[in-house]
């Protein structure tokens, strides 16, 4: 009898230090939410585009980073392979983002920032959950 009931307080600890986890996870998610969002409408209001690129490159980032995934954006980009929807257009606007930040005097046409823009900001919605503070309207609108 007393390795039963020792047995099912032992499984009820796990389960509610299990759930105590959980619970702790979404709220720190939410918590990246919001402040990714609100980092993304300040994005938003940089008149320059490529270094709005930049900073849309910077704030999914440290959005992965923050989310547990660790080494350069690319070597982020090669583990998501299979999770992240628009993995294609990632590449394509992280691209674009190198030749801004290598190659001096790089100018982009406003459907290059336009591309590079959303493709970051559907992957942030892939890995966030929907916030109040979030930008209504996509950042391609605002070229």
């Amino acid at each position: 009898m007393w390795p039963l009931l020792l047995l099912a307080t032992v499984a009820s600890l796990v389960l509610l230090i299990v759930w105590i986890g959980l619970r702790k996870n979404r709220r720190r998610r939410a918590q990246i939410a919001v402040c990714a969002w609100q980092q993304w409408e300040h994005m938003n209001r940089i008149s320059d585009q490529s270094r709005r690129v930049l900073e849309a490159e910077n704030i999914l980032d440290h959005v992965l980073r923050d989310l547990g995934h660790h080494g350069t954006f690319g070597e982020k980009l090669k583990k998501m392979q299979k999770t992240l929807q628009n993995i294609d257009a990632v590449w394509h606007a992280h691209k674009l983002r190198n030749r801004i930040a290598h190659e001096p005097g790089m100018h982009i046409s406003s459907t290059e920032a336009t591309a590079a823009l959303a493709a970051f900001e559907k992957a942030l919605k892939n890995f966030l959950p929907m916030q109040s503070s979030e930008p209504s309207g996509s950042s391609a609108n605002r070229l």
